[in-house]
């Protein structure tokens, strides 16, 4: 939902939302959206003339400067970040697994799960026990799309594997390299590549 701070002259404000001040032609003011059904979030507007003074425009300043922080509060549904997160939460099965020319067997792979939370969290399982666990960190706006892991259990704590990553509504695949090496640069395995590609399908 998109908000707009009211910053334009009201000669009738509701004296409830006019707080004293040492600048009495400003005063708290509510957000609406763009119904302009009434937001609980407030910011400083003004109340009485246009700024036709240095301490007025200096006022102006202030407003927009505290407004910023509320609009700020409520990032917008359409954040790339927000959006691959919320992607990422759930349940993951590995499906394939390449490293450096070399394919794991079927058998091997079904066996490794992947469970993300919304904040960057992850834990990988074998036959449902906890191999490793960790953070991430996402830049969604790279091309391609950027992801760090930070391995933050105590086999292997404070190590980082850098990658890459697509993600869609049930499948996602990342391409990545040890800790300590380069983030590869294309979705590639193959040999000499020194990297490791994995496939994922989302579980219900």
């Amino acid at each position: 939902m998109a908000h707009t701070a009211i910053l334009t002259p009201s000669p009738n404000p509701d004296p409830s939302l006019v707080r004293e001040s040492s600048c009495p032609d400003w005063g708290w003011e509510g957000f609406s959206d763009e119904r302009g059904d009434a937001v609980q979030s407030r910011s400083w507007a003004y109340f009485g003339r246009p700024p036709n003074s240095l301490s007025t425009s200096l006022a102006w300043l202030v407003a927009l400067t505290l407004a910023a922080p509320a609009l700020a509060a409520e990032p917008s549904s359409d954040d790339p970040i927000r959006r691959d997160r919320r992607l990422y939460a759930g349940t993951w099965q590995v499906t394939a697994i390449e490293n450096d020319g070399e394919k794991s067997a079927e058998d091997d792979v079904k066996r490794l799960t992947v469970v993300n939370d919304d904040a960057g969290g992850w834990t990988l399982l074998r036959d449902g026990v906890e191999v490793v666990h960790g953070t991430s960190r996402i830049e969604a706006l790279a091309s391609p799309k950027t992801i760090d892991f930070e391995i933050t259990s105590d086999d292997g704590k404070g190590q980082m594997l850098l990658g890459i990553y697509e993600i869609g509504e049930r499948t996602r695949r990342l391409c990545l390299r040890s800790p300590g090496e380069w983030r590869p640069g294309e979705f590639t395995a193959g040999p000499g590549t020194r990297a490791i590609m994995m496939s994922f399908e989302r579980l219900p």
